[in-house]
């Protein structure tokens, strides 16, 4: 089975479906590594599926905005992710103490995770196109802890697309 290393120095891409919003793939050249689909319409809870095996995101409760990542079909959380208000860097909370740090940069056109040294292991670079936005994503560093857990590169799809949201609507207002 392949992992997140194998694909270092490769250009993988995000294709999000210009018709529903909701659903993504991670794909290398025409393989499609994983999807990313919300299994309700404007549901918070999203489902990867692919050879990167089966997780849920969701919010655990709607007052706070942390994240939890679970395995499909299991209750319980196997990661967290936290970010303070008004912070530009995440914290995904890992099973044994392990921490990978997702930051979106305020001003800067691309983002990226971290490991726990602060070293940058994907750079993630969005793109717009016309048939649907495309993020191209670089992974820099054999990382472990990525291959243990490689569902961390579609968090960063679905935490972009929240902010998308959430920008989208308090400009509405």
């Amino acid at each position: 089975m392949k992992t997140i290393s194998d694909y270092i120095g490769q250009t993988l891409k995000f294709v999000e479906s210009a018709i529903i919003k909701q659903n993504c793939e991670l794909k290398a050249g025409e393989e499609v590594i994983a999807k990313i689909r919300s299994p309700k319409f404007l549901s918070s809870l999203m489902a990867v599926d692919g050879s990167l095996g089966k997780w849920e995101f969701y919010r655990p409760s709607f007052w706070k905005s942390a994240i939890a990542i679970r395995e499909t079909g299991n209750e319980l959380p196997i990661a967290t992710f936290d970010r303070k208000i008004f912070s530009t860097k995440g914290t995904v909370h890992l099973p044994k103490g392990e921490r990978l740090y997702i930051i979106f940069y305020a001003f800067k056109k691309y983002f990226e995770i971290q490991n726990s040294y602060g070293e940058r292991i994907v750079l993630f670079t969005p793109k717009f196109s016309w048939g649907g936005e495309k993020t191209d994503i670089v992974i820099e560093k054999k990382s472990a802890v990525l291959d243990k857990y490689p569902w961390i590169i579609m968090l960063v799809w679905y935490l972009a697309a929240q902010r998308k949201r959430s920008h989208a609507a308090a400009a509405a207002h």
